[in-house]
Formats: C-alpha cells, sequence, structure tokens
C-alpha cells in the first residue's frame, strides 16, 4: 500500500502546474504513507485516525511533512 500512494502521489505532484494539490484518505492508509515517507515524523503522533489534515512539501520527489492540523 505505502508504494502504490508513494508511486501515485508521485504522479500527480509531477503534472503540470500542480503546485497545490488536496489528496483524500482513510487514516489507516494515511499513516502508511506518513511512515513511508517522513518515519520521523511518527515519533510525536500518538493516534491517527481519519480525516486527519498532514501538510507536506514535495521537492526532488520527496515528501516532508510540515505540520499536521
Amino acid at each position: 500500500m505505502q508504494e502504490r500512494m508513494l508511486r501515485c502521489l508521485d504522479e500527480i505532484m509531477m503534472k503540470q502546474d500542480h503546485h497545490y494539490v488536496l489528496a483524500v484518505s482513510h487514516g489507516n492508509a494515511s499513516y502508511q504513507f506518513l511512515k513511508k515517507v517522513d518515519p520521523d515524523a511518527l515519533e510525536n503522533i500518538t493516534g491517527f485516525g481519519n480525516c486527519q489534515v498532514m501538510h507536506f512539501k514535495y521537492e526532488n520527489h520527496s515528501f516532508k511533512l510540515i505540520e499536521i492540523i
């Protein structure tokens, strides 16, 4: 699941004029994506549910968590 999400979101971000993207997913899938792209960010997270809003920076095919809102 982690690889599929990463591949899909990377493809979306590589399209022209895709500077800001809203992607929606279930809590567990979002957690797995974060675990894949920025595992250090999980150190301060105690729970992860649906409708979790995460802000990422995307650069050079890499996602970095900025904040959880």
